[in-house]
């Protein structure tokens, strides 16, 4: 058998075995699951390999796929249509309850306006060393 010969069958048999034992390693890979995490909420999940890049979170139910620069890498239709949007009701709900309550209690509150009151007469020397005279204040 001529070398040349024995040299190109060599070649085809790498060549074809490359590129079965690489189209193998990529059936295996979409096999096992990627651990992702979600953009908004943090929940870790798991999704095929093929979607880490595309995918729903089963907690907070936000799209989580983008692009190199960070916008969306698919059209999400509820920002063209408020109709798919879930609606929100303010039923029920009292009229003040954005208002919090003062959760300190009254020696703490009194502690706290001597505090502002003080830091609100306070003058520094020098305007460039205010963090360390306030603090020595």
């Amino acid at each position: 058998m001529d070398l040349s010969v024995v040299w190109l069958f060599s070649s085809a048999v790498a060549f074809i075995g490359t590129v079965v034992l690489r189209e193998i390693c990529m059936w295996l890979r979409n096999l096992i699951p990627k651990s992702v995490e979600c953009w908004f909420c943090m929940h870790k999940t798991e999704v095929p390999y093929n979607l880490s890049n595309s995918w729903h979170c089963p907690k907070c139910e936000q799209y989580n796929g983008f692009t190199q620069d960070g916008d969306y890498n698919k059209a999400i239709d509820q920002q063209y249509d408020g109709k798919l949007n879930f609606s929100v009701s303010t039923f029920g709900r009292c009229k003040n309850a954005w208002r919090r309550e003062n959760s300190l209690c009254n020696k703490c509150n009194r502690n706290q306006q001597l505090k502002v009151e003080q830091l609100a007469k306070f003058v520094p020397l020098s305007e460039r060393n205010y963090d360390a005279e306030v603090e020595h204040f």
